[in-house]
């Protein structure tokens, strides 16, 4: 058998972490190893299953702790190493098919799966006063963490993974209680331990980058000791019937209370950009799709949406396995779940603020998302809820039309899917400028002929406009002026389509605003470009991306070559042919991530970019500071 053992030593070959969480949309599913984890999806491939999630951690890839000469046992190795190539191949593919999902490695700081991770004899084993090692009740062998050379041990580990860049943090287990609940087995105080790992975290900290991220499982304890290193918390939320009675399954309105307190908490109060998980425990003894697991499902996962920005899951409860041996349904093996229709949910981005009241009544939580709301009752009782506008909830109720008012029963929850609204043209939630234009834009052709006339025309026209409310002529609305496309030909359109909006007599409240945008487009877009130009970068100097504006005065194939201080070309960006007009914005402007031909990030230091068109070339100097 050939036998990999290529070192995983690469930059980060993703987008930046930021990004990709701020272009998610909601719901945002996470998974502990979601490829062999997801159950009823045997017709997906383990690429397909991973990438359904926007967050997955213990995922390995082809690696393992590389056992060599000087570090020949798994426990004391520092090093990732594997198929390098299936490894990229593997992230590559899965990113294809979710572009903004994270990954990150699992390291374990309690205990080990081994005995034989350590030198026999060796004092990285937490041991008694005869000596023996002492073990979990799982039998697994605990680490002592307390000895310094083992802090510096894990820090060289999770140092490990943020040198392989496939991977965007570490997961670390077992911190419930501040990292401190096994205090008693350590025969140190509380405070001894948080001391220990503040040491390891400012240690990881000082050799790592600003968005490597660390997320730490503290099931339903606050992280208050860690704000500074940690960026978000695995919350465990166990099961609150079986902590009561020790029949597994279902929360309590006092449990789903703490829940929301510490998710709130951790959402403001951890390292940012935060990334908590909330994972809700299943009923084992039902079908994980039964009606019951289907309910808190749905409370689970709205009490997620309403109040963090993080991401939610809901197993099967496997956790149960020890007081419900009999448990039909239960897999035994930890954190897998099925994958419910709930999250199909297109929501989109948040927009209202988070632990909202509706209604102002105690414990009903409703929050506003681009395409609809999500809605969490624990108020004790049935709630109606009201919306602004007509909406239609996801889950498949007795009632599930289109309408501003449904009822929700207590301790379940919802997501209500804005009617869309056929003035917006362009599917971003609102009805603005950019849907004008784009109607404009398309006289005399077949779409998007709004009123069903089998043209697009003025009519259609105006009732984009009978849909602008007030706040389309704001000056935030105004700023989208700049993202529309500028050609001769595009603002010919707008030229024509103002025209004949003008002519129509007793217009309406609408139709004036959508006169004034046009008007307000046509006065700042100059369609006659009189030259070829390059211009400067923004920003300038910029870590680790930047734009590069340009206008051209007739059309033309355009490219862009970047070179370092010593000529060499360090990228070619082919643009392809583009038609006369101003491309000044970062919709339109040449986008360069500050990487080179092999995708990886280029240093700090002066850079040049040459635009080329069939007629003109030009050059223009930038600096990358990091």
């Amino acid at each position: 058998d050939v036998v990999y053992d290529e070192v995983c030593d690469i930059s980060p070959i993703a987008p930046p972490v930021r990004e990709r969480m701020e272009k998610r949309s909601f719901p945002s599913i996470f998974a502990w190893g979601g490829s062999h984890k997801t159950l009823g999806l045997d017709h997906l491939t383990p690429n397909q299953r991973a990438a359904l999630h926007d967050l997955d951690f213990g995922v390995w890839f082809s690696f393992n702790w590389d056992q060599t000469p000087t570090e020949p046992f798994d426990g004391i190795a520092t090093s990732l190493a594997g198929n390098l190539s299936y490894s990229r191949e593997t992230h590559r593919q899965r990113f294809d098919l979710n572009p903004n999902m994270l990954v990150l490695f699992g390291v374990g700081f309690h205990s080990h799966y081994s005995d034989e991770a350590y030198p026999p004899g060796s004092d990285f084993w937490l041991r008694d006063e005869n000596g023996e090692i002492i073990r979990r009740d799982t039998g697994s062998p605990n680490i002592n963490f307390l000895n310094p050379e083992v802090q510096d041990l894990l820090v060289k580990r999770i140092i490990a993974v943020e040198r392989c860049g496939l991977y965007d943090g570490v997961m670390i287990d077992q911190f419930l209680n501040h990292g401190a609940w096994g205090s008693h087995i350590y025969g140190v105080t509380e405070e001894e331990i948080i001391q220990a790992f503040l040491n390891i975290f400012r240690s990881v900290r000082e050799q790592t980058r600003d968005d490597f991220l660390i997320l730490i499982n503290t099931n339903r304890s606050k992280a208050t000791r860690y704000t500074e290193y940690v960026n978000g918390t695995f919350m465990e939320a166990g099961s609150d019937y079986e902590y009561l009675t020790g029949i597994p399954g279902g929360y309590t309105h006092e449990g789903l209370t703490e829940i929301e307190s510490t998710l709130l908490w951790s959402d403001e109060n951890l390292r940012s950009p935060q990334i908590n998980c909330l994972e809700g425990w299943g009923i084992p003894a039902e079908s994980p799709d039964s009606p019951e697991n289907q309910r808190w499902m749905r409370v689970i996962t709205t009490l997620s949406l309403t109040h963090s920005d993080g991401y939610v899951m809901y197993d099967t409860g496997w956790g149960a396995v020890a007081v419900c041996p009999e448990c039909p349904y239960v897999w035994g093996v930890a954190h897998e779940h099925i994958w419910y229709d709930f999250w199909d949910a297109d929501l989109g981005r948040p927009v209202g603020s988070k632990a909202q009241h509706h209604q102002n009544i105690d414990g009903l939580f409703i929050r506003e998302f681009t395409n609809g709301w999500a809605v969490y009752n624990r108020s004790g009782t049935p709630q109606t809820i009201t919306l602004p506008t007509s909406a239609t909830p996801v889950s498949d109720r007795e009632n599930n039309a289109a309408s501003s008012t449904h009822l929700l029963p207590d301790l379940d929850g919802e997501i209500y899917l804005k009617a869309k609204n056929p003035a917006d043209v362009n599917g971003d939630g609102k009805v603005n400028i950019l849907d004008l234009v784009h109607v404009a834009n398309n006289f005399g052709k077949a779409d998007p002929d709004l009123n069903g006339d089998g043209v697009v025309n003025i009519l259609d026209l105006t009732l984009v406009a009978k849909h602008l409310s007030q706040n389309a002529a704001a000056p935030s609305q105004l700023a989208l002026i700049e993202s529309i496309p500028s050609t001769a030909k595009e603002v010919s359109a707008v030229q024509r389509a103002l025209a004949e909006l003008e002519t129509i007599p007793n217009k309406s409240h609408g139709g004036q605003i959508a006169i004034e945008l046009l008007r307000h487009y046509l006065s700042i877009v100059d369609p006659n470009v009189q030259e070829t130009k390059l211009l400067s970068n923004y920003p300038n100097p910029f870590n680790p991306d930047t734009w590069i504006p340009y206008q051209l005065s007739e059309e033309s194939t355009v490219t862009v070559k970047i070179y370092d201080v010593t000529g060499s070309l360090v990228r070619t960006i082919q643009v392809g042919h583009k038609p006369a007009g101003y491309y000044h914005t970062r919709e339109r402007a040449i986008y360069w991530d500050g990487r080179n031909q092999n995708r990886e990030p280029v240093s700090s230091g002066v850079y040049f970019y040459t635009l080329n068109t069939d007629t003109y070339t030009q050059t223009r100097r930038m600096v990358i500071l990091k």
